[in-house]
């Protein structure tokens, strides 16, 4: 509950996660010397695999920007050893909830009508994420419902994350690997600043109902206007088989295979077609339906995508579909992506 919202103390803190896990990574340089062979592999994923917790333990307590940063890490496979990113991967689904007495009170603050509206709403936390977590309730027609509420100051955070979690984040990352990281902050940044308005979030949630009205395979809730607020956003509760459970054994290959082929055109559409991409691909935002249907949450963070930039990925699965491989390198700098 004591969320850390001065750009000073969120600064100290990050700064303090860079100091621990560059003295942890050079000391374990230090003593690899005296190692070789397999000895010397074991020693160092196991210290990646402890300073990954720590990372994803910091920036779970932080929420805001912070937070964010580390679940679109861990979802950037290759970027990261496997280790590290199966650590970093928590940030997704088990992130720390605030308690539902601060969380009502900040629901209570945005809808000065809340008695009048809802019948109950459950204390503990549906889902917890970087910017707001989510309570089921009911209302008083007796709708069920998912109302998302911001933390407290997560606006501040923000602020506070964006002044100082670049230079600090991107000296991390250096810290295992060579990657440009300044292209992924400067994406982060732009769709946390979005995020923050549950206003434009319910929007974006009424445009995606619109153009997927006649694909009826893709599940969105509707959203309940008289109860949406810039900080509050409540919807229809729309349940399914949670990620963990629809990958497991309980459920057939053919049922999966339909599942998997549901998300992958709703990407492909929303790429080329629509030009308008759920842009936030944590598991945790998808829940999954015994008829083949899958449901997907979560619309703060969305991508309009450039007209040029999506008929250059459609040439590239001509070319690939076509088996047109020498096609591809001149696609790719029209994209403008190349070496």
């Amino acid at each position: 509950d004591d969320l850390i919202t001065s750009a000073l103390g969120r600064f100290v803190k990050v700064g303090g996660l860079v100091g621990r896990v560059g003295v942890s990574v050079l000391s374990d340089q230090a003593v690899g010397l005296l190692r070789d062979g397999p000895t010397k592999q074991l020693k160092k994923a196991e210290n990646m695999v402890r300073n990954a917790a720590r990372i994803a333990e910091t920036l779970g307590e932080m929420k805001g920007a912070a937070m964010k940063v580390g679940q679109m890490l861990s979802l950037h496979e290759g970027l990261f050893p496997p280790e590290v990113s199966a650590v970093l991967s928590v940030l997704q689904k088990e992130a720390p909830s605030v308690s539902f007495e601060v969380m009502e009170g900040e629901i209570r603050r945005e809808l000065e009508n809340f008695d009048a509206l809802f019948e109950s709403l459950e204390p503990e936390a549906f889902a917890a994420a970087s910017i707001g977590q989510v309570h089921r309730g009911v209302l008083k027609d007796g709708r069920q419902v998912a109302v998302k509420i911001q933390y407290p100051r997560a606006d501040r955070m923000v602020e506070a994350d964006l002044k100082n979690l670049k230079a600090l984040l991107g000296n991390l990352v250096k810290m295992f690997t060579d990657i440009n990281f300044e292209p992924i902050w400067e994406e982060v940044r732009e769709r946390l600043l979005e995020e923050l308005d549950y206003l434009n979030e319910a929007e974006n949630i009424r445009r995606m109902a619109a153009i997927h009205a006649d694909i009826p395979e893709i599940i969105i809730p509707e959203v309940v206007q008289e109860a949406t607020t810039r900080r509050v956003l409540t919807m229809e509760f729309v349940d399914g088989i949670p990620p963990a459970e629809a990958v497991s054994d309980q459920y057939p290959a053919r049922l999966k295979d339909q599942w998997g082929a549901v998300l992958f055109e709703f990407t492909l559409r929303g790429l080329v077609e629509q030009k308008f991409i759920h842009a936030d691909p944590n598991f945790a935002n998808f829940a999954f339906r015994e008829d083949g249907k899958v449901a997907v949450y979560d619309y703060g963070c969305m991508k309009a995508i450039p007209a040029d930039l999506a008929a250059g990925y459609r040439q590239l699965l001509h070319s690939v579909l076509n088996n047109r491989k020498a096609a591809i390198p001149e696609i790719l700098r029209d994209m403008g992506v190349f070496k």
